[in-house]
């Protein structure tokens, strides 16, 4: 009989923590939805030019799901674009640190370093995003650019011989 109540009581302290796993995975899930609607409508309101009232949209999204990586990277290329780079870049090394490997993500905190002179975390960020897409040539055009901003002659010479390799257009080549 003892044995009985001992396996009673684990199995309603089992039925205790799974009501309370699925009230909080419910519970996530409406965070969630609200997010999305509220990104969405934040998205509509910067394409169509509404960029401050976009804002505290995103700004909300962020209080409630801190890690709304759309949110991260929205937020932060607007707060760069009006002068505030500081700010952008907590944002985007946030979602840099969910998706360390989202180019959009990269390409974001490339632009941030770029906005505040650190060219050396800038090239850092660059050569990750290579390895991620190597076949492409915008980070080679990139690279070159900073290159020749910290004034690395032999640099920006062996970024150009691999830009123009990968270039496919005859006259972009020929212009290179």
């Amino acid at each position: 009989c003892d044995i009985m109540n001992k396996l009673n009581i684990q199995e309603i302290k089992t039925s205790f923590v799974n009501i309370r796993e699925v009230r909080r995975y419910r519970h996530q899930e409406k965070i969630n939805q609200r997010a999305a609607k509220f990104f969405e409508r934040a998205e509509s309101l910067t394409v169509g030019g509404s960029v401050s009232k976009a804002v505290p949209i995103y700004e909300k999204i962020l209080k409630r799901s801190p890690n709304h990586l759309g949110a991260l990277n929205r937020l932060g290329n607007i707060l760069r674009e009006d002068g505030n780079p500081q700010r952008a870049l907590k944002l985007h090394v946030r979602a840099a640190e969910i998706v360390p490997d989202s180019l959009e993500v990269l390409y974001s905190l490339a632009d941030d370093y770029a906005a505040m002179a650190m060219n050396a975390e800038e090239m850092e960020t660059l050569e990750k995003i290579l390895k991620l897409d190597q076949n492409s040539p915008r980070p080679l055009y990139r690279l070159r650019a900073t290159h020749l901003k910290t004034g690395d002659w032999a640099l920006v010479s062996d970024v150009q011989k691999k830009l123009i390799s990968r270039i496919e257009d005859t006259e972009e080549k020929e212009k290179e």
